[in-house]
């Protein structure tokens, strides 16, 4: 057992990468539970269904938002 503390975070909406972000480069652990592996801007959505946006444009899977997190995290446990 790591004597690093560990955060969880649940629900990867708004709240959750402000969690993330308010993080920053903190040395601990994080474990993101959310029932879907993207984040959608769902204000937009009207826009994707009358095709002035993409659905890439207000959506993104939470890993790309995280990888930069990920990628520290992963570092470290080596």
């Amino acid at each position: 057992m790591s004597d690093q503390p560990h955060v969880v975070i649940l629900g990867a909406g708004f709240g959750g990468i402000g969690a993330l972000k308010s993080l920053g480069d903190a040395n601990v652990s994080v474990t993101i539970i959310d029932k879907r592996d993207y984040h959608t801007f769902q204000p937009l959505l009207y826009q994707v269904a009358t095709d002035e946006l993409a659905p890439v444009e207000v959506g993104f899977p939470i890993r790309i938002a995280f990888s930069s997190r990920l990628e520290r995290q992963s570092r470290r446990r080596r």
